[in-house]
Formats: structure tokens, C-alpha cells, sequence
């Protein structure tokens, strides 16, 4: 398997079966790099039997290749990306768009699938791809510090805002541990229950995880979201806001938490925490989720439709 790139320093884990090549050159201006990645991908993917794109402006590039070459074709879909604002959102929305109308697609999990059938009339096939083996092997190596772990994105829909007022609604009554990889967002959780963590690849992060009680979401929309899947690997139950993907795994008090409100964020964990009995149920169910759902199940699946599909064509 080859991923192409114009950027290949990765802290996390990548199989020695994977081959990366970087395509491009570098400059200081970060889109005239991306723009060339774009226009110089479809002479440089190597003569295999399919292609594939996992994001919409590479899609563009990838059927460009499969129409020079006259080979297949396949769209990975992950996420629904139509989610930028302003003036060049309104544009990037409508190519992005474009792309989920295509008939070639695999879907990443069975919500995607059906959300791409409803808004698009998209008949793809789909796979339910979840957390890689690390996390459901990898050992208990830390104790619990912390009741929340938060995953801090600056994008809106990832829901920054309900964390602010869930700070101060909470009053200090739960302490967090706030994970990212943009050390800027540290800035916007100034609080003393607050701690922040860069972790360095997937054992600090697994680490992160163990360190905590509940993970939090609060998303106000998802195609799939994989951290709560990731925690539930590791016996983390999650306290997510309905955003949609999660349906697909959650069970409301039984492996998880929905919640609708920052107030509720707080009273629903504490009461959560200060009962044992049931917090080991509910650790019990989540990890027993999350098998349903192990990358290696998820990648045997597409490797069967990327077979058939190939043969196909």
C-alpha cells in the first residue's frame, strides 16, 4: 500500500507496510506546497491496480490519475467535510459536495453510509472502521488522575464553546486533563481544574486516556468520531452530545452517557463517578463495544470490497 504526501513527519504509528513518498516541494507558503502536491499527484501514483482518495480535494487529483491511466477508481469517505465557513467555505462546500455524488465510494462506517444515501443518493458500500490494535492490547501503565479526558479542536462544530461554559458551570468539581496537538488551544482552558497534554504519539495518548475516568465530547455534529471509540477501547465510558455518528455505537446509559446541556455534563459525571458499581458496568459494556469495532475486523472488510471492486473493473 502506497500514501502519497506532501507532508510525512507523523508522531503516530504507521505500518512498515505502508510506503509514504512525499510529492511536491517545499516552500514557505503552505498552499502554493499544497497546490503543487495537488497538481503533480496524478503523474506520480504508482501503477497499481486501483487508486483511492481519502479526501475530497485529492478526489479530484486521484480521478484525473484514473482517467489518464484508465484504471479504477475509489473513494474512501470518512467524514462528511462540508463544513467550512465564509466565502471559500461556500465554495469548498459545493466541490466537496460534488465528490459525495460519485458512485464509487466506500464508506468508513454504516451512518456515513446511509447520511451519503439520504443527502446525496450516493449508494455506497461501507465498512464500520474503528480504533487500531494498539488500543485494545496495549497494557494499563498509568493511574487515574483525572475524572474527564477533552480532546480540544479549534474547529466550530467540535463544540470549544460548551466546553468554556462547562468550566464554569463546573466550578472545580471535576478536573481535566485537555489533549491537542495545537498548543495554542491551551490558552482558551486557563483554569486550575485544568491540565494540558501535547502527547508524542499513541502510547502517550493511550496513556492520556487511561490517566482519566469519562472522555467528553462535545461535538455539535460527527460523522462517526473516533476518540469515543478509542476510550471505550480502553474502558473510558464517554459523555458525548447527540451529534449523530455516535448513534451508531452508543447506548445511552448503558455503555455511555448523552447529554444535553453543560449543567447536565457535570451532574451526570459526578453521579456517574460516585457510584462504583455502576461505573464498572458501564466500563464493561464499553469495551465490549468497542470489539465490534477493531480496525483490524474494519481493514479485512475493505481489503474483501477493494478485491471484488477491482476485479470488477
Amino acid at each position: 500500500m502506497f500514501i502519497v504526501s506532501s507532508r510525512v513527519v507523523t508522531p503516530f504509528l504507521i505500518s512498515e507496510r505502508v510506503v509514504v513518498r512525499r510529492i511536491g516541494f517545499v516552500t514557505p507558503w503552505k498552499a502554493l506546497n499544497y497546490i503543487a502536491f495537488l497538481l503533480l499527484l496524478p503523474f506520480r501514483l504508482p501503477r497499481r491496480s486501483i487508486f483511492m482518495a481519502t479526501f475530497f480535494v485529492t478526489y479530484y487529483s486521484v480521478r484525473l490519475a484514473a482517467a489518464i491511466r484508465r484504471r479504477p477508481y475509489l473513494y474512501f469517505v470518512q467524514d462528511i467535510e462540508s463544513k467550512y465557513m465564509g466565502l471559500r467555505g461556500t465554495v469548498l462546500n459545493a466541490l466537496c459536495n460534488l465528490t459525495y455524488r460519485d458512485q464509487h465510494i466506500l464508506a468508513a462506517n454504516s451512518y456515513l453510509r446511509e447520511t451519503l444515501r439520504q443527502r446525496f443518493h450516493c449508494n455506497s458500500r461501507s465498512i464500520d472502521i474503528g480504533p487500531s490494535e494498539i488500543f485494545y492490547y496495549r497494557p494499563v501503565r498509568v493511574p487515574k488522575r483525572f475524572n474527564v479526558i477533552y480532546f480540544l479542536r479549534e474547529e466550530q462544530w467540535k463544540g470549544l464553546d460548551r466546553f468554556q461554559r462547562l468550566l464554569a458551570i463546573s466550578g472545580g468539581r471535576l478536573t481535566f486533563l485537555c489533549v491537542s496537538q495545537n498548543e495554542k488551544l491551551f490558552n482558551a482552558v486557563v483554569d486550575p481544574a485544568v491540565t494540558c497534554c501535547k502527547p508524542q504519539g499513541d502510547d502517550e495518548l493511550i496513556d492520556c486516556i487511561d490517566s482519566s475516568e469519562v472522555l467528553l465530547s462535545t461535538s455539535y455534529r460527527e460523522g462517526f468520531s473516533l476518540p469515543p471509540l478509542e476510550a471505550m477501547a480502553r474502558g473510558v465510558p464517554p459523555v458525548l452530545f447527540r451529534c449523530g455518528g455516535p448513534d451508531v455505537y452508543v447506548q445511552a446509559g448503558v455503555n455511555a452517557i448523552y447529554v444535553e446541556n453543560e449543567t447536565q455534563v457535570v451532574e451526570e459525571t459526578a453521579a456517574l463517578l460516585r457510584n462504583p458499581e455502576q461505573y464498572a458496568l458501564m466500563r464493561r459494556a464499553a469495551v465490549s463495544t468497542a470489539e465490534r469495532f477493531r480496525l483490524k475486523r474494519g481493514l479485512l472488510q475493505a481489503t474483501e470490497l477493494i478485491t471484488e471492486y477491482s476485479r470488477g473493473h
